[in-house]
């Protein structure tokens, strides 16, 4: 810093250079700053990992479960069927032309079986959804720009207009 200094009773002035090393100072600002990015990429890290984990929990395990319920629902329709149709349960199945002894009864379980197929689909289908959003397949293999590229379809309808990378 550079200062103009007079001493009293003089005429004549003087200039002051005074210098101070701010080394240390900029090294601990660095040094901060690098910790605080490895932090933030270490929180990062951390969340993509467990994004990743529970991405991989609802596609192996909740949507195979899913799957499985829809299978023994549709079974449970298949056997409704043919119990309904038969004299006794230890007959062989009837033909599926073969009509029910009580169709109020059989109808009204038919409709609570289709309904449980329906919302077993969409379940899968929400599990689906949130697993591909939580971790975007373009995203791992590609990158930042074509993972967002891949979630745009889905946002277009929220603002209204075209949205791209």
């Amino acid at each position: 810093m550079l200062t103009p200094w007079t001493p009293p009773h003089s005429t004549f002035a003087y200039w002051v250079l005074i210098v101070q090393d701010i080394t240390a100072e900029v090294e601990l600002a660095e040094n901060r700053q690098q910790q605080a990015q490895e932090r933030l990429r270490a929180t990062v890290e951390a969340q993509e990992a467990e994004r990743s984990r529970l991405a991989n929990e609802l596609h192996d395990g909740i949507g195979p479960q899913l799957a499985s319920l829809k299978l023994l629902i549709s079974r449970l329709g298949e056997q409704l069927t043919a119990l309904e149709a038969s004299d006794t349960a230890e007959r062989q199945p009837p033909p599926p032309t073969a009509k029910p002894k009580n169709p109020e009864l059989y109808n009204r379980l038919s409709a609570m079986v289709e309904e449980a197929k329906q919302l077993a689909d969409t379940a899968m289908d929400d599990i689906r959804k949130s697993a591909r959003n939580l971790s975007p397949a373009d995203l791992e293999r590609n990158g930042l720009g074509p993972g967002i590229g891949e979630l745009l379809p889905s946002t277009r309808p929220a603002f209204f207009r075209p949205c791209g990378v």
